[in-house]
């Protein structure tokens, strides 16, 4: 999952006089499984919560659901995202998230501010932390 911060980004239309609604985006969220994935869109829309899906496929929405869209993010995977790690090196993340997708395990990306976190469910814990290692030990013998 990636969830991303920005400035507010305030949308707006106005033709010959009629106005569209104003909606803040400054909020995103994207699961890195393309099925999770549509099934958190599918639960959004379901829920009314208006969004916008940019081109890597990264959903935004207003900073003011938040609390609404987290929610749902977690239920979509019937439990909160809470086991993390973070690589400060993007090639060592790299390693790690292929291994993940190979593995078959679930995880998202969460930005807070400039740092990325890694994120599984707690079932994955035992596996995804043993992979994280691996890929630590793999990456200080060379």
């Amino acid at each position: 999952m990636t969830f991303m911060r920005s400035g507010p980004v305030v949308l707006g239309l106005v033709i010959l006089g009629f106005s569209a609604t104003a909606i803040a985006v400054d909020n995103g969220f994207k699961f890195d499984d393309p099925n999770t994935q549509a099934t958190f869109i599918a639960a959004l829309r379901k829920d009314g919560i208006p969004f916008q899906t940019q081109t890597n496929g990264t959903v935004t929405y207003d900073s003011r659901l938040e609390e609404r869209v987290s929610r749902l993010r977690f239920a979509v995977l019937h439990q909160s995202f809470e086991p993390c790690t973070h690589f400060p090196d993007r090639a060592l993340e790299n390693q790690f998230t292929s291994r993940l997708r190979l593995e078959g395990i679930p995880f998202g990306i969460e930005m807070q501010g400039t740092k990325r976190l890694i994120t599984w469910s707690r079932d994955d814990d035992e596996r995804a932390r043993k992979i994280g290692w691996e890929v630590l030990r793999a990456s200080e013998q060379h």
